[in-house]
């Protein structure tokens, strides 16, 4: 598989051989997305999915930065277009979501939560997206309608974000499982 994309076209072309991403990944340019790549089709074949061969993909996201669900969107668009039958994939959308956040957690040592891939693995048009934490259930509620009426309030906390490797995230995921440890 060659992939490229459009937002960062000096990356240039991402070779892949999908019945060994870790080989590839060993070998790939770096650049800030190939180990989406590698790892969707590493994380497809972990969980006994066939991984498409022999296929040239562009990608482009029109997608704003900071905080707006990029990476999960491009986990979950790379894993459909690697899926030998996104289709199957498509019934258990929560797990497509589990292995977005897998490729974030293990290929990009991003230890994000579900949240982000949640939402985009379920998002529909003309409707928000409700999720249940306490029963991993996932209902839609009816948005939008008439745009002369719809109130929208978005906050701007106005720190800049530099993906989550950076942030404080991980730093308190690893302080609650040093907790836990010694509590166990």
């Amino acid at each position: 598989a060659r992939l490229f994309s459009c937002n960062r076209a000096d990356d240039g072309v991402i070779e892949l051989d999908p019945s060994n991403p870790k080989k590839a990944a060993r070998n790939a340019q770096p650049s800030d997305w190939s180990p989406f790549a590698h790892g969707a089709a590493d994380v497809l074949r972990s969980r006994g999915h066939a991984v498409r061969r022999g296929f040239d993909a562009v990608i482009y996201s029109e997608i704003p930065g900071g905080g707006m669900s990029r990476s999960a969107a491009l986990s979950i668009a790379l894993l459909l277009t690697f899926a030998a039958d996104p289709r199957a994939l498509l019934e258990d959308r929560m797990e497509l979501a589990r292995m977005a956040q897998a490729i974030e957690n293990d290929h990009l040592h991003s230890p994000c939560g579900i949240l982000d891939p949640l939402m985009i693995a379920h998002a529909q048009r003309g409707a928000a997206v409700r999720y249940q934490p306490d029963c991993d259930r996932v209902t839609h509620v009816p948005w939008g309608g008439d745009p002369k009426t719809l109130c929208l309030l978005a906050l701007d906390t106005g720190r800049s974000r530099h993906g989550l490797q950076h942030a404080t995230y991980p730093e308190r995921v690893r302080e609650c499982a040093q907790i836990l440890a010694l509590l166990q």
